[in-house]
C-alpha cells in the first residue's frame, strides 16, 4: 500500500466521550473510571486511515435511549452499513459479549484495544478472547499467553495521540518551573511529598475522578507553559507496578521537556539522556529538576528530539495505520478466525458486568428520567452474567422496591455483624477455654 494512502474500507468505531465532562457524569460501576476522551484523541486519526468511518458513541447514546437498546443500535448499524471492522475500547462493559459475537457472526472484524493489561489480564482481558478477532494489548510480553489460548493479539503498547490537538503552541510563556498532570493516588502523593520536602516546589493539576479534569486543550496548555513535565509511572490500584504511560507521548508530542519515572521498556521508545530523562528516586529527580532548570539550552535542545521522535513515530495517525496494516496482511495470510459459541459459565468478568448493570439500574431507578424504566433491562444484563447475583435477583423479584430497603437493612447487618465479632472477642477474653469447650 503506498504511504499516506486510505484503507478503502468502513470502519465502525465505538467510542466514548470523557466521562468527566458535560453532563454525562459519573454512573455504575467505579472500577470503570475513565480518564480519556478516546473519541476526541481517535476520531480524526481513524478517519486518515479508512475511506470511511462510522462513529457511534455508546456512553452518549446509553446515557439516552439505556444499555440494552445501545447494543441493539449498535448491532442495526453494522447490518445496515456492513463495516469490514469494528474496533472497541475493551476497558468498558456496555457493550456486551453478545453483542460483540453477533457482530463476528455478521461478518465484521472485530478489534477489542486493551489499556492495561498489566493488572487486567486474567480478571477481564482474557475472558474476551472469544467475542474478538484481534486482541490489542498494552504489553508485549502477553501476546503469547493470548496466542496460546487462541487468540490474534498484536502489541500496542501506545495509546495514541491526536497530532492535531497535542502540538507544539507558539508564544506561550513558561509559567511553571515543574508541573505534574494525573490523578493523586497514595504513592504518587508520597513522591510529590518528598520533593517537597527537598525543596522542589511542583505545580500539580490533580485529576480525580469529577473534580478538577484538564480538558485535553488546557492539558496541552499546560505542558507548552512548563518548563519541566514530570511523569509518574506507578499503577492506579495500590499494585508495585510501573508502566508506560500516556502522558509521555502527550508531553513529548507537544515539545515539551519530559522527566520521567523509570518504568519498563521506555527505552525501546525513546533515547533515553538525548529524549526524555528519566529518575528512579525522588532524590535523583530533585537533583535533575534543579539541574534541568539552571541549563534551559540543553533542556530544549532534549525536548526537541523528543518532539521529533513523538511526532514521527508515535501519532495516533501512525499507530493505526501500522495496526490495521498488520491486521490486513495477515488476514491475507491466515484468513478470518470462525467466530465460536458464547462461553458458558460465569467469570470474573461476567462477576463485574453484573455488579456493574446493577448498580447502573439503581441509578436508573433514583433518576428521575425518561430513562428510569430501563432498570428493568439492566437487571435483566445482570443476571445474564451472574444468575446467582443477590442483590439483582431481589430487585428484580419486588419490582425494584428493594432498592429503597438496601441501605437501611445492609446497615443493619452490619451493625449486627460488629456487635457479633465483639461479643467473640470478650468471651475469648475473658471465659477460659476449658469453660467454653465443656
Amino acid at each position: 500500500m503506498i504511504e499516506n494512502q486510505l484503507i478503502d474500507e468502513m470502519l465502525l468505531f465505538l467510542t466514548y466521550t470523557d466521562q468527566t465532562q458535560g453532563g454525562l457524569g459519573q454512573r455504575g460501576n467505579p472500577l470503570l473510571r475513565v480518564w480519556y476522551d478516546l473519541d476526541e484523541n481517535w476520531h480524526s486519526a481513524l478517519c486518515q486511515v479508512f475511506s470511511r468511518v462510522y462513529r457511534y458513541d455508546f456512553w452518549y447514546r446509553a446515557n439516552r435511549v439505556g444499555v440494552a437498546e445501545t447494543n441493539r443500535e449498535i448491532l442495526k448499524i453494522a447490518d445496515m452499513y456492513h463495516p469490514k471492522y469494528v474496533i472497541w475500547p475493551a476497558n468498558t462493559l456496555d457493550v456486551t459479549e453478545d453483542t460483540l459475537m453477533a457482530l463476528r457472526k455478521i461478518g465484521c472484524i472485530v478489534v477489542g484495544r486493551f489499556f492495561d493489561d498489566e493488572h487486567d489480564f486474567h480478571n477481564s482481558s482474557k475472558w474476551l478472547i472469544p467475542s474478538l478477532d484481534y486482541c490489542v494489548t498494552n504489553v508485549p510480553k502477553l501476546v503469547s499467553q493470548y496466542e496460546s489460548m487462541g487468540a490474534r493479539c498484536i502489541p500496542m503498547p501506545i495509546e495514541g495521540h491526536d497530532d492535531a490537538i497535542f502540538q507544539r503552541l507558539p508564544h506561550i510563556p513558561q509559567r511553571f518551573d515543574v508541573s505534574f498532570v494525573g490523578v493523586i493516588y497514595p504513592e504518587r502523593r508520597n513522591l510529590l511529598s518528598a520533593l517537597q520536602e527537598l525543596g522542589v516546589s511542583v505545580q500539580v493539576f490533580d485529576n480525580n475522578w469529577g473534580r478538577s479534569k484538564l480538558a485535553l486543550n488546557d492539558l496541552v496548555r499546560v505542558i507548552n507553559e512548563s518548563r519541566i513535565n514530570l511523569n509518574l509511572t506507578s499503577a492506579s490500584r495500590g499494585l508495585a507496578i510501573w508502566q508506560i504511560k500516556g502522558r509521555m507521548f502527550e508531553v513529548t508530542q507537544c515539545g515539551g521537556f519530559l522527566l520521567t519515572e523509570c518504568a519498563p521498556d521506555i527505552e525501546h521508545y525513546f533515547d533515553i539522556g538525548r529524549e526524555v530523562i528519566c529518575f528512579d528516586t525522588p532524590t535523583e529527580a530533585a537533583e535533575k529538576i534543579r539541574y534541568y532548570l539552571l541549563h534551559p539550552e540543553e533542556r530544549e535542545s532534549i525536548a526537541a528530539r523528543g518532539c521529533e521522535r513523538a511526532c514521527k513515530d508515535y501519532t495516533a495517525r501512525v499507530l493505526f495505520r501500522d495496526l490495521f496494516l498488520q491486521i490486513e496482511h495477515d488476514l491475507q495470510r491466515r484468513g478470518r478466525a470462525m467466530p465460536g459459541e458464547r462461553p458458558v459459565g460465569v467469570n470474573p468478568l461476567r462477576k463485574t458486568a453484573a455488579e456493574y448493570h446493577y448498580q447502573l439500574a439503581q441509578l436508573l431507578l433514583r433518576t428521575p428520567t425518561p430513562l428510569r424504566n430501563a432498570w428493568r433491562e439492566s437487571i435483566e444484563l445482570a443476571l445474564a452474567n451472574d444468575p446467582s447475583h443477590k442483590k439483582a435477583n431481589l430487585m428484580l423479584k419486588t419490582s425494584g422496591t428493594w432498592r429503597y430497603l438496601e441501605g437501611p437493612f445492609g446497615r443493619l447487618a452490619n451493625v449486627m455483624d460488629s456487635i457479633q465479632k465483639r461479643a467473640m472477642r470478650w468471651i475469648s477474653a475473658h471465659i477460659p477455654r476449658r469453660a467454653m469447650d465443656r
